[in-house]
C-alpha cells in the first residue's frame, strides 16, 4: 500500500514523544528471566494498570503484539492558511517505485527515481494521530519495556549467568476494527532498550529512523478481535534491513532537509551501507540494485560498500 507523504512523515515522527514519555515511567525492575515470565508481566501490566488486552505471539526472533480498539487512529484538521497553491515551480527528484527484499545472499532494490517539475498546492487540511491512538501505543510501549528490560541482564543466580535474550524484533500491530484501519510498527527491541535508557547511544530522531511504521487498510480488519487477518512469522534480519532500506530511502526523497543529489545509484547505496553498518549485519554477499526508469542494472560486492561511507550524509 502507498502511503500517503503527510502520513508517512507523522509515521516517522510519532516515536519521538512516545519514547521521551516512557523514559519517565516507573522502573522495569524486578526483573524476569525468561521469555515466557516476561510475556506473562506484559500481558498482567497491560491488564490491570492500563485496562487493555494485546494478543501476543512468540516466535524465536519475533514477538507479536495485536491490539484491537474500536478507537479512531488517524483525523484530519484544517491547516493555517488553508488551500492555496503556487504558479512557482521548483525542480526535484521524485520516487515514483521502491521494493527491497533479499534472495539467497543478495539485497535486491528496483527503483525508479525521476526528476520532475513540482507546484506547490495544498487543499487546506493535515492528517494527525487522534490523541487516543498515542495513548494506546504509549501504554502499550511503556508495558513493553517495563517486562522485557531484565531479559539478558544477569541474574542473580551467579556471575557470568544471564536471563533469556529478548527477541529481536517486536511487531506492534493497532487496528481500529470499526473502520478497518491499522497502524504496524516493526522495530529491533535493542534499538527501543537503548532508547528508553541510554539516549545518548540511541538519541529520539535516531531510533524514530529505524522504526518501520506503515498504514494499513482491509475489509478483513474490520470485527477482528482477535488478529486472525494478520499473518503471523518469524522476521529474519535480511528482511528487517530491507524493510529499514525502504523506509529509509523514502524519508530521503521525501522529507529530509538534506535534498538528495544527482546520482540515485550512490544515494542508495549510501543509505545501504548506513543500514548495514548500524547493525553489523555481513551474512550477504552482494547488492543489486535496478533502475526500472533506465532498464539498467547495478551489482556492489559487500567489500565495495565501506567507499560509500565517505559519501555519508543525513
Amino acid at each position: 500500500m502507498r502511503i500517503p507523504r503527510i502520513i508517512f512523515f507523522i509515521l516517522f515522527c510519532l516515536f519521538l514523544p512516545i519514547c521521551l514519555s516512557c523514559s519517565k515511567t516507573k522502573s522495569p525492575s524486578p526483573f524476569v528471566q525468561t521469555l515466557s515470565e516476561a510475556n506473562q508481566k506484559f500481558i498482567k501490566i497491560c491488564q490491570e494498570e492500563a485496562k487493555l488486552n494485546p494478543i501476543t505471539k512468540s516466535y524465536p526472533h519475533t514477538l507479536w503484539i495485536y491490539l484491537p480498539t474500536e478507537k479512531r487512529l488517524i483525523d484530519y484538521k484544517s491547516t493555517k492558511d488553508g488551500p492555496t497553491k503556487s504558479k512557482n515551480s521548483s525542480e526535484k527528484f521524485t520516487l515514483h517505485y521502491l521494493d527491497a527484499y533479499f534472495s539467497g545472499d543478495t539485497f535486491q532494490i528496483e527503483y525508479d527515481i525521476r526528476k520532475t517539475i513540482d507546484y506547490p498546492l495544498s487543499h487546506g487540511y493535515t492528517s494527525i494521530y487522534t490523541d487516543d491512538y498515542q495513548d494506546l501505543q504509549n501504554q502499550i510501549l511503556t508495558s513493553l519495556h517495563r517486562a522485557y528490560s531484565g531479559l539478558g541482564m544477569e541474574t542473580d543466580d551467579g556471575p557470568g549467568v544471564k536471563a533469556e535474550r529478548p527477541p529481536d524484533f517486536i511487531v506492534l500491530t493497532i487496528s481500529d476494527v470499526k473502520t478497518g484501519l491499522e497502524i504496524v510498527s516493526l522495530f529491533n527491541y535493542e534499538d527501543f532498550k537503548r532508547a528508553m535508557t541510554d539516549p545518548n547511544s540511541m538519541p529520539q530522531d535516531e531510533f524514530a529512523k529505524r522504526n518501520i511504521s506503515e498504514l494499513r487498510g482491509h475489509d478483513s480488519i474490520i470485527e477482528d478481535a482477535s488478529g486472525r487477518h494478520i499473518e503471523y512469522k518469524d522476521i529474519p534480519w535480511p528482511e528487517f534491513l530491507a524493510k529499514q532500506i525502504i523506509q529509509r530511502v523514502r524519508f530521503k526523497y521525501q522529507h529530509s532537509d538534506f535534498k538528495p543529489g544527482e546520482d540515485a545509484e550512490e544515494e542508495i547505496m549510501t543509505i545501504v551501507f548506513e543500514t548495514i553498518q548500524a547493525y553489523h549485519f555481513v551474512n550477504f554477499q552482494t547488492v543489486k540494485l535496478y533502475n526500472l526508469q533506465t532498464n539498467t542494472p547495478f551489482k556492489f560486492d559487500r567489500s565495495q560498500l565501506a567507499a560509500f561511507g565517505s559519501s555519508s550524509n543525513p
